[in-house]
């Protein structure tokens, strides 16, 4: 039953996740369990000593296996 919930997520927020991003997963896609597909890239200031944000939230939904080397995934 949990697993179960984990492969049903839709729009979780919260815990280390950005404003604007979110957890889903599609049990009706078995090929897409990848939750962390929303995300914001951040480049480090060193002279300031702190990440600023680049651009807003991406979203990635359903595209990691395209975008992730093979080699990566089927570690």
């Amino acid at each position: 039953a949990f697993m179960d919930s984990v492969r049903s997520l839709k729009g979780a927020q919260g815990g280390l996740l950005v404003p604007g991003a979110s957890a889903n997963t599609s049990p009706s896609n078995p090929t897409d369990l990848y939750m962390g597909e929303t995300l914001q890239l951040v480049k480090y200031d060193a002279a300031a000593k702190h990440f600023n944000n680049l651009d807003g939230v991406s979203n990635f939904e359903g595209q990691t296996v395209k975008l992730t080397p093979p080699d990566l995934i089927n570690q």
